[in-house]
């Protein structure tokens, strides 16, 4: 279970990484089709305020406020940090409305967070550290 948990870390780093270059084509998107305006001089934030706009954006913020998240929790794992469990938990629960990729990365990571296995490996390595700063 411990391949899947890397694994798993891993896919949660390339979907940060994904998010991130994805919000920054859309927002170039966004600007050159002039969906939204970014310019200072503009009083008006969508010059018109079409569906897929406002999708688009809202998707693009989605994205860009979880890839942070994302690479915290991947990070944890490889880590195998305390904290990381209930945290890559949550963070796998919000990517599951990124579709299609999030949604395959979210149940993924899920599915080996939730199995007994990865708990007996979370606690198997707190009590490791626990011996090895007792025998300090």
């Amino acid at each position: 279970m411990e391949r899947h948990l890397h694994s798993a870390a891993k896919l949660m780093l390339v979907l940060a990484a994904v998010n991130v270059v994805l919000g920054a084509a859309a927002c170039y998107f966004l600007h050159t089709t002039r969906v939204v305006d970014f310019s200072r001089n503009s009083n008006e934030f969508f010059r018109s305020t079409p569906l897929y706009g406002i999708l688009a954006l809202a998707t693009l913020i989605y994205g860009l406020v979880l890839a942070g998240p994302l690479l915290v929790a991947g990070l944890a794992l490889i880590r195998l940090t305390p904290w990381a469990q209930g945290a890559a938990t949550l963070v796998a629960t919000f990517a599951l409305l990124l579709f299609p990729l999030g949604t395959l990365v979210g149940g993924y990571a899920l599915w080996v967070l939730m199995a007994d296995e990865t708990s007996l490996l979370f606690d198997y390595r707190a009590k490791s550290d626990r011996n090895i700063l007792r025998s300090r």
